[in-house]
């Protein structure tokens, strides 16, 4: 029986989480191009293609009127069939612009990549996190997942356990209209982005969401 349950943990493991492979910056194809700091470069193959991965980041020094901007990035360049050349699939772009006060926009982790849906075409899984403020306050905070030109993400903010406590179970969700930091910090706004996407894409996100708010 014992036997039998590994066996299926690690089928489970093949199908859902794919292998990806990290690429040296220097060994990066001439056409890669990508703005900022490099932070990931990833390489994986799925049925559209052989793919990179780049994440960066790009954070200005404040100008003559104080302001300070950061941004970050992710690239998914394709490479097709016996095509040579990789061509960008699709961008992510975000950040803080023209911020007065304290700055910046970070990727959480490394992207994560896999099948969820064992449909042949990979999803990538971006957590991240920005913010201008003055204050202590919660940082904007958001999970986005791509399946080729597919976007799904949840949108929401951090939450501090240390002055709050535990957050609960259920990040869902948070009062548009009338944000309440003592009860919506921690939550997302809405799950609306996965009314159309597999089951299994909401509930992935939902644990990544838990795991790093």
């Amino acid at each position: 029986m014992k036997r039998l349950f590994f066996i299926f943990l690690l089928s489970f493991f093949i199908f859902c989480f794919t292998f990806s492979e990290t690429i040296n910056e220097v060994s990066l194809p001439k056409e890669i191009k990508y703005s900022g700091k490099l932070r990931d470069s990833i390489t994986f193959t799925d049925s559209l293609g052989v793919h990179i991965l780049i994440t960066s980041e790009l954070e200005t020094d404040r100008n003559n009127n104080d302001m300070g901007s950061s941004f970050l990035f992710a690239y998914d360049y394709l490479r097709k069939g016996n095509n040579s050349s990789y061509k960008l699939n699709w961008k992510l772009e975000d950040g803080e612009k023209d911020c007065p006060l304290d700055y910046f926009s970070k990727f959480t982790d490394t992207p994560s990549i896999t099948d969820l849906d064992k449909n042949g075409i990979k999803e990538v899984t971006m957590v991240y996190t920005k913010t201008c403020t003055g204050d202590i306050s919660a940082q904007e905070y958001k999970v986005i997942m791509r399946e080729n030109q597919n976007k799904y993400g949840l949108r929401g903010t951090t939450f501090d356990p240390i002055s709050k406590g535990e957050p609960g179970e259920n990040p869902c969700c948070a009062v548009e209209n009338a944000y309440n930091p003592l009860v919506d910090d921690g939550k997302y706004q809405n799950e609306n982005d996965f009314k159309k996407a597999p089951k299994e894409f909401l509930d992935y996100a939902k644990k990544l969401w838990i795991k790093y708010r």
